[in-house]
């Protein structure tokens, strides 16, 4: 069942519940895209998110906490007159809530990575509130794909944490690369941060956006969006190639039916990034650059 009730103008799609297996929703196409009271929420609410972080990436924090508040604000009042786009606002407004915990939150921890697990454990709630069994919005695991695929997606993951380190040298999360930090880390990586952004990005936005927008718009705004969220790194081309790991997620996901598999390569990425090449620098680097 798809996540709400769709516009015979848009495209249509079946979705399987919580926890099914790897299936390939149906679609089908059609002419073109009504502008209509929802497609515009859909479009005021994308350009609040991008400026709001567009603000973040020029140093006004404050400017961009005010951006998003005012995006939650419009996701909570708009289904009072529009009640047919309620879900829909649920898993727009959890962007905003995402940014404003992940600013708030950190000034309260010494560590990075003591950070990660209270900022991404109340968003993971969140989350669930929406795309959980209890949720009006159904999310495809995929976990048989998922599974069997982990030996290809970890040397992926690697060699895409490689040409995200030629842009974007991070400092360590983790002072030594030790079989227990390296565990912990993982942990943290896979089970908290990939976790909530795959839900939320790939799952949720992405999934409600084709619902409504079509395939391709969908998947290229949630992607947009996704790149958006990076700007606080100051990095143009960290934002340009969030976009573009976005996209190839988000087509990934649509067309497997497996969240748990871009799940793991986003993880694994982050494991990388942050762990390995942080510590111990680029193994490919002359290849790549």
């Amino acid at each position: 069942m798809g996540l709400v009730s769709i516009p015979t103008t848009f495209f249509t799609r079946t979705r399987p519940s919580l926890g099914s297996f790897m299936s390939i929703r149906e679609m089908t196409p059609v002419a073109n895209i009504d502008l209509n009271p929802t497609t515009l929420l859909i479009g005021v609410a994308a350009i609040g998110i991008v400026l709001s972080e567009s603000a973040l990436y020029a140093g006004s924090v404050a400017i961009a906490l005010w951006g998003h508040f005012l995006v939650l604000l419009l996701c909570a009042f708009v289904p009072v007159r529009l009640r047919t786009v309620t879900s829909l606002c649920q898993v727009i407004a959890l962007l905003p809530v995402f940014r404003i915990v992940n600013l708030g939150m950190p000034a309260l921890f010494d560590a990075p990575l003591a950070s990660i697990v209270p900022i991404y454990g109340v968003l993971l709630l969140a989350v669930l509130l929406v795309a959980g069994p209890w949720g009006a919005t159904k999310v495809t695991v995929g976990w048989k794909l998922g599974l069997f695929s982990i030996p290809i997606t970890i040397p992926i993951a690697f060699v895409l944490a490689e040409f995200e380190y030629a842009l974007y040298q991070p400092d360590p999360f983790v002072g030594s690369w030790t079989g227990p930090q390296i565990v912990l880390f993982a942990v943290v990586m896979i089970g908290f941060v990939a976790l909530v952004e795959e839900l939320l990005f790939r799952g949720l936005v992405q999934g409600a956006f084709v619902d409504y927008l079509g395939r391709w718009s969908g998947i290229t705004l949630a992607s947009v969006l996704f790149a958006a969220m990076h700007s606080g790194h100051g990095v143009p081309e960290l934002v340009a190639f969030a976009f573009v790991i976005g996209f190839a997620f988000g087509v990934l996901y649509d067309r497997t039916g497996s969240l748990l598999t871009v799940i793991v390569l986003h993880g694994f990425l982050n494991v990388f990034l942050f762990g390995f090449l942080a510590v111990h620098g680029s193994i490919l680097g002359p290849f790549i650059a």
